[in-house]
């Protein structure tokens, strides 16, 4: 009879031994962690302890589940490595500072860890957080509800274990060609052309109409006319009135 008892708990320990396994095991490749940095350092209430919203769980939640949806991962992938990803800079922080106090230039200490750079928008509220117990900090940051994005995982087969590596390749090229867009360097014309689209937005009604067809009938006779001379162009006043 009691061994029976042992039994079931042993089993259910082995269970949850191997769903720790499971989740310590998700990979993220370098990319991955790049675009959860800066899709992190958009939403303050996740770092920010001096923020209200930095204790609304239901405000955490909903950045949280919004990242997961960026990254296609779990709500808890996503918070518990983003909750690495804090420890860590905190850890490098304090090294840094522990060689500042007495040392040569020679002996500071240079964090190698490859996001400490891009980490550290954080660091405000690292310093703030010194009045607010660890314990606290723990609790706060583990207060993330994870059952409004759960999915039943399904037997893996040879074939779906290759589309699973082909979705995942695929996901990496977009990811990669996403942060290069978000890197790349703004030239005059894509300036220009903000500020024209911001005015056609700030217009309304029969203005917004008039200034969009000014700037098509402007654009098709300027390809019609094939001169790279802009002496003869003539002023056309698209923002008088804007």
């Amino acid at each position: 009879m009691m061994y029976g008892v042992n039994n079931g708990a042993s089993q259910s320990s082995e269970t949850n031994e191997k769903t720790k396994r499971y989740r310590k095991t998700s990979t993220w490749s370098k990319t991955e962690v790049q675009v959860l940095i800066q899709e992190s350092e958009k939403r303050p209430c996740l770092w920010d302890t001096s923020r209200t919203d930095y204790r609304d769980r239901n405000i955490r939640t909903k950045n949280i589940q919004e990242i997961a949806l960026v990254l296609n991962k779990e709500v808890e992938d996503i918070n518990n490595k983003w909750q690495n990803l804090r420890n860590q800079f905190g850890a490098e922080r304090r090294k840094c500072e522990a060689r500042k106090s007495g040392s040569s230039l020679q002996e500071v200490y240079d964090s190698k860890w490859e996001y400490f750079q891009a980490m550290k928008f954080i660091l405000p509220a690292c310093v703030s957080t010194q009045g607010i117990s660890p314990l606290e900090i723990e609790i706060i940051d583990g207060n993330i509800e994870f059952d409004a994005v759960t999915e039943t995982p399904l037997p893996r087969t040879p074939k779906r274990k290759q589309n699973r590596q082909d979705s995942g390749t695929q996901k990496e090229a977009l990811l990669s060609k996403a942060l290069s867009l978000m890197q790349k360097p703004v030239d005059s014309e894509q300036i220009f052309g903000d500020y024209v689209a911001d005015k056609l937005r700030r217009a309304k009604g029969i203005k917004k109409k008039r200034f969009r067809k000014a700037v098509e009938r402007l654009m098709a006779e300027l390809s019609e006319s094939g001169d790279d001379d802009d002496d003869d162009v003539p002023p056309i006043l698209l923002f008088n009135d804007m």
